[in-house]
């Protein structure tokens, strides 16, 4: 037998026993169990909360097509025929991309919000910043479950941190909106009249959700007496130009109640 086919089969056993010895675990990476610690934590959660308002399903693209596009009050000229389709109300597939990342992203913010308000109440900090918080998380839980019931009407309803191996039921329209308006409700008990930062939710933002939620329930009586609480307050006003509430230096102005907050090159 020829040496030369014996040395690679000789190494390969080698090979092998030493590649088990590099299944190592990184120990600056954070998981579940090492993170939630304290109150540095609860604050950066917040903030990958507030990012899922960010993604392509949320506010960053589909949104507007979804409801604006299909709306009396905007069109699309896109020559793209699925999402043509989509803005009129004409779906082939469930797994058109507009659609796959409206429903999608919904559940991946609402993901990040859960693990918030599971975890942040059992972390030894500041009691009424912790509570804010809690209230923040369950405000952009009930704003992406308002969308959720808006577009899909029945949905399944995650009120827990959840696994990739979970296959929810869906729970009925009813009782979507019924979570919508508790979060709403529980967050403006929590929530102060001024912004922890900029863009973030606050009591007359949650109220003014409660609302629209009301409002598209068709309960007139409580939705205005909502909308009064937020006129009333006399904290907005409308700008003189509808236009310039599209320039970028009328960011979060006197009209804006809530608005998701976006950054780039200045």
């Amino acid at each position: 037998m020829r040496p030369n086919r014996i040395l690679p089969a000789l190494l390969l056993p080698a090979a092998a026993a030493g590649c088990a010895d590099l299944e190592l675990t990184n120990p600056n990476t954070r998981t579940t169990d090492t993170f939630w610690q304290n109150q540095a934590d609860a604050i950066q959660g917040m903030n990958g909360v507030y990012n899922g308002l960010q993604l392509r399903g949320t506010y960053q693209r589909w949104l507007p097509f979804a409801y604006d596009i299909r709306s009396d009050i905007g069109q699309s000229p896109s020559p793209w025929p699925e999402l043509n389709q989509f803005n009129k109300f004409t779906l082939a597939s469930y797994d058109f991309e507009v659609n796959l990342e409206l429903y999608g992203h919904h559940y991946q913010a609402i993901f990040r919000a859960n693990q918030a308000i599971a975890n942040i109440p059992n972390i030894q900090m500041d009691a009424a910043l912790r509570d804010q918080l809690v209230g923040e998380a369950k405000f952009i839980r009930g704003l992406l479950y308002f969308n959720l019931a808006n577009l899909y009407g029945s949905v399944p309803l995650i009120l827990q941190p959840s696994s990739a191996s979970d296959r929810p039921a869906s729970a009925s329209n009813a009782d979507v909106w019924a979570q919508v308006e508790k979060d709403f409700t529980e967050a403006r008990a929590v929530l102060p009249v001024a912004p922890r930062m900029a863009g973030s939710a606050t009591r007359d933002a949650a109220t003014a959700m409660l609302g629209k939620a009301h409002l598209q329930q068709r309960e007139w009586a409580q939705a205005s007496q909502m909308f009064a609480e937020v006129v009333s307050s006399g904290r907005y006003s409308l700008l003189p130009n509808y236009a310039d509430l599209f320039r970028a230096d009328n960011d979060n102005s006197r009209e804006a109640i809530f608005e998701v907050q976006f950054g780039g090159p200045s």
